[in-house]
C-alpha cells in the first residue's frame, strides 16, 4: 500500500481487519518508520 503522509496531518487509511498486534510501517526509502498498535475486537 502507497498512501502520501504529509508532516503534520492526520491520514485515514481503511485497513482490512486485522489480528490483534503490531503493524510496522515505513517510507518507500525506509527512513521514516512507525507502529500502529491493533487492538482486540470485544
Amino acid at each position: 500500500m502507497r498512501k502520501e503522509l504529509p508532516t503534520g496531518q492526520p491520514v485515514t487509511i481503511d485497513l482490512p481487519e486485522l489480528k490483534a498486534g503490531e503493524l510496522k510501517f515505513e517510507c518507500g526509502m525506509g527512513m521514516i518508520k512507525g507502529t500502529i498498535a491493533v487492538a482486540p475486537r470485544k
